[in-house]
């Protein structure tokens, strides 16, 4: 079979035809490369966070919160700790003005101190003044109210806690700390009260609204028939 010209011709027609297809198809695969892909997530419905707001009954109630006195306040004594000294630090001794002349503002500091800043010092004796008025508040022994500032009830009822412990309402003009002698039985109940001699005030009214919140009173099983013990009501009046 001879090549001629016709052949020829049909050879190079198929070549252009295919070159044709080859860039149509090429031109496709680029534009598939650059199309951005859309991809669908399905977004499961988030239950909106609702604000709690606070009642102002609740809050009140959570701030005037009992405490029992006969327990330690090992919280406090934890919280306020004393921070330590640096240890180039030395404490000056206590000088009489009449034997002890006044230093010179040139004359250079102690030489256990001589590095440290004299800011740093005052600081550090500034927070350990506020830590120890801190410590002082919160101790039983210092006389302080309770533990909580804000408290105005408490109790001192040995191994016991509070089931139910009403909180004052302020119905009386005079403002005043009445201490109630309370009897609890076994199974928690106030039996017996009684106004306690420590009592800041005399008010009939303060005593009488103490006398009643205190037959309220609930607290746990114990394992004494009966329990003496008091109840402490802070009033601070209209």
């Amino acid at each position: 079979m001879k090549f001629n010209n016709s052949h020829k011709a049909l050879a190079i027609t198929l070549l252009i035809a295919g070159s044709l297809v080859l860039s149509v198809i090429n031109l496709n695969i680029i534009k598939y490369q650059k199309t951005v892909i859309e991809t669908l997530i399905d977004i499961s419905m988030v239950e909106p966070i609702e604000e709690i707001i606070p009642d102002i009954e609740t809050q009140k109630k959570e701030t005037n919160k009992g405490f029992n006195d006969a327990e330690k306040p090992k919280h406090f004594s934890q919280a306020y700790q004393p921070i330590a000294p640096p240890k180039d630090y030395k404490r000056k001794p206590i000088e009489r003005k009449e034997d002890t002349p006044k230093k010179p503002e040139t004359e250079p500091e102690q030489k256990g101190t001589s590095h440290i800043q004299r800011d740093e010092l005052t600081a550090f004796e500034s927070v350990n003044a506020i830590l120890k008025k801190q410590t002082t508040k919160s101790s039983p022994e210092s006389g302080t109210k309770t533990t909580n500032t804000n408290s105005t009830v408490r109790y001192s009822l040995v191994n016991r806690s509070d089931v139910y412990l009403p909180i004052p309402i302020y119905l009386c003009e005079e403002k005043g700390t009445i201490i109630v002698n309370i009897t609890v039985t076994k199974n928690g109940r106030v039996k017996e009260t009684s106004i306690n001699s420590s009592s800041n005030s005399n008010n009939k009214c303060l005593e009488n609204s103490a006398l009643e919140y205190a037959k309220k009173a609930q607290f746990n099983r114990g394992e004494r028939t009966d329990q003496i013990g008091t109840i402490t009501f802070t009033f601070e009046g209209k």
